[in-house]
């Protein structure tokens, strides 16, 4: 009984079908990474904006006298 393996699983290099299969991997890599830079940059971005929102923009006022 034999058995045959495919490119990926043999090992060839130099096959088309292992080139195929690495540049699959790379394109679903760079994916998510975006999706995850997408992420964290919204997170980024409602924390900066909760923080300004948070802080006071001017020094408080005295109150007027009432004359």
């Amino acid at each position: 009984m034999s058995a045959f393996a495919c490119a990926i699983c043999y090992g060839d290099p130099d096959s088309p079908m292992t080139n195929g299969l690495t540049w699959a991997i790379l394109a679903l890599a760079l994916v998510v990474g975006c999706v995850l830079t997408g992420v964290v940059a919204f997170f980024v971005h409602a924390n900066r904006a909760a923080a300004s929102q948070a802080a006071p923009s001017t020094a408080p006022e005295e109150p007027r006298p009432l004359v």
